[in-house]
């Protein structure tokens, strides 16, 4: 195609002063009132670096002129709700091109509002919208074409060839050094689009200059990018389908697992069986522990109401299948649904089928060892556990449970070795010491038997629970957390607890500037952690005592719960400001420390809590 018979000659330079004092600066400053005046003196200085066909450019118009039509021409579009906006771009367009004088004579613009309307409507919306935005550098790029070909610079035939590549090309590199460059590179931007725009034009009489042919579309490539624009709306749909249905799935997950928390955990002849937290794990509901006859599985006997949800679950769920045969939650979910209604060997499928998609859910072993247990296929059940443990080595029930089974299989020694380094991670927890108990007398051992007894005996006395009164029974967690704290009696041993899910262990106490923090681990964040924020911090903790009921909401200390997350390597922090239980009460001071005792039960979805004493350092200068 021939060269174009135009000239730019400006440089990005020779822009600066105009693009950011006078049209961001004191148009910013002046709320707009100012950038009529600015983009007139923007398009004098183009007019001034422009040659069309040898001749010299000039531009005649005034900033208050510029205002009044856009005034009037916003106005109208506005009260048609943007109807009118292609016929007031065509106003603004004809203004522009009638006050640009080539070689001393005006020029002129035939567009009109109805044409340029047709133009938006569909290389501009619909088209984009189709191809998923891929087609509207094409649009503004025909924009650019359609106002210069009803344009008549001089009074000249003029016709448009500028290459849409070297359009991308601008648009792309433009759009990257300008957001390196904190919109620095603005001018330089600005004088590339010039050079392209006014040195792609042809403006003369024929036949003495040869013109450019119309600017056209190509149909072919337009269905094609359709084409390929619906696929990506389909694909972008179906991603958002999946990702409503797997919301709804946690979600549904989440309530489940609020019900079972809801009522006791029943005491189980196979050992302890608390809900696993891992906590690079979402957060997944696990199978509630029942009461096991002679290896025979008694399992929960659903209501004809729940009876009848499960089944819907369980029909939604296999039709999510069908569609998406690898998706790991959804077995997961149905294996759920399955357990409630007593299938067990179809729970245990699924739940395989979750395994073979996600070797490392260390829920779903965690669930199916359970189900193992129930089904009296102890060996399958402790290689599941060994799985939960070797994902996460604190999983303190992972750990009971194969003691458990390995007990079952007669294998006392490592049924034994499971108790102890259960008993490592949860030192204060007496069912631990009443089950390894039985295995020392299974083994002989009566004197360490009548010693760990005698630790439970104890534990339970400071902490205020009771035995189950069965082999390897207990229920989980009772007389841990509760909402009424008043009558519970903190024990004097090291402050201990869980914090979202995973046991707590006191390794450092402070006080500072009101603020009391009870933390385990010894790096900068800490592993888990408990802060009570009192109100004042004037105020003497020496010998005082507080106590929060779980129906205040407001007016007490806010206390901060926080964890570190291993996945992502960052701490996370849930805040009450009300609506926990509290008992704590200071000694007197000791030096720099100030000692204390504490029982904090927290109303989040894991029941967190922590009890016992601890010996805060005094690390600010108050008197406490």
């Amino acid at each position: 195609m021939p060269k174009g018979n135009c000239e730019f000659t400006g440089k990005g330079g020779q822009y600066f002063v105009t693009v950011f004092i006078h049209l961001m600066l004191i148009g910013t400053i002046t709320l707009g009132i100012y950038i009529p005046w600015a983009m007139v003196r923007l398009w004098k200085l183009k007019a001034a670096h422009t040659r069309i066909n040898g001749k010299q450019v000039t531009f005649d118009g005034t900033g208050g002129k510029f205002l009044a039509l856009c005034l009037i021409q916003g106005l109208l579009t506005f009260v048609t709700l943007g109807i009118y906006g292609p016929w007031a771009l065509c106003r603004i367009i004809r203004w522009r091109t009638e006050h640009t004088q080539v070689g001393g004579k005006p020029s002129t613009f035939h567009g009109t509002g109805g044409s340029l309307f047709f133009l938006y409507l569909i290389h501009l919306v619909i088209l984009p919208l189709l191809t998923l935005g891929i087609y509207y550098l094409w649009g503004v790029y025909k924009l650019y074409a359609w106002k210069e070909e009803h344009s008549r610079y001089g009074g000249e035939k003029t016709s448009f060839g500028a290459g849409f590549g070297q359009f991308v090309k601008i648009t792309v590199l433009s759009w990257i050094l300008n957001m390196v460059t904190f919109q620095l590179f603005s001018p330089w931007s600005i004088c590339w689009l010039y050079k392209w725009q006014i040195e792609g034009l042809k403006v003369g009489p024929e036949p003495g200059v040869e013109h450019y042919p119309p600017v056209k579309t190509n149909v072919l490539v337009v269905i094609l990018l359709i084409v390929l624009g619906l696929a990506a709306w389909y694909g972008l749909a179906n991603m958002v389908k999946n990702q409503v249905m797997m919301a709804f799935i946690q979600a549904n997950r989440m309530a489940q697992l609020s019900k079972m928390k809801a009522g006791p955990w029943r005491p189980s002849q196979l050992g302890p069986r608390r809900p696993l937290k891992i906590p690079t794990q979402k957060k997944r509901r696990v199978l509630p522990s029942k009461a096991l006859k002679k290896a025979q599985p008694r399992v929960i006997s659903p209501a004809p109401g729940d009876r009848a949800r499960a089944e819907a679950k369980i029909e939604m769920l296999t039709d999510f299948i069908r569609m998406h045969p690898d998706l790991e939650e959804a077995y997961y979910n149905r294996a759920l649904a399955l357990f409630r209604l007593g299938r067990i060997d179809e729970a245990i499928g699924d739940f395989t089928k979750a395994i073979k998609i996600n070797g490392e859910d260390a829920d779903a072993h965690y669930n199916r060892g359970l189900l193992y247990l129930a089904k009296g296929q102890y060996d399958k059940a402790v290689a599941d556990f060994a799985v939960v443990i070797k994902l996460n080595p604190n999983a303190v029930d992972a750990y009971c449970n194969r003691g458990g089974a390995n007990f079952r299989l007669g294998r006392l020694d490592q049924a034994l070795q499971d108790y102890t380094e259960a008993i490592k991670i949860a030192p204060n927890d007496p069912d631990l010491y009443h089950n390894r108990a039985i295995i020392y007398k299974a083994k002989g051992q009566v004197d360490k038997a009548r010693a760990d007894l005698a630790k439970e005996a104890s534990l339970r006395k400071t902490i205020g629970t009771k035995s189950s009164g069965q082999t390897f029974g207990r229920r989980v967690n009772e007389g841990f957390w509760r909402e009424n704290v008043q009558e519970v009696k903190i024990p004097p041993v090291p402050a201990f607890g869980m914090i979202h899910g995973e046991p707590f262990h006191l390794q450092d106490a402070k006080l500072d500037h009101g603020i009391l923090t009870l933390r385990e681990g010894k790096k900068f964040f800490a592993d888990r952690e408990i802060k009570v924020f009192f109100l004042s911090q004037d105020v003497s903790f020496e010998g005082k005592s507080f106590a929060v009921s779980s129906d205040k909401k407001f007016g007490v200390p806010h206390v901060h719960m926080g964890w570190m997350d291993p996945a992502r390597g960052v701490p996370q922090i849930k805040i009450f400001t009300g609506g926990y239980s509290m008992k704590l009460r200071f000694g007197q001071r000791e030096g720099n420390v100030l000692p204390g005792g504490i029982y904090v039960c927290l109303p989040d979805e894991n029941n967190s809590y922590v009890i016992g004493q601890f010996k805060a350092s005094l690390l600010s200068q108050k008197k406490y």
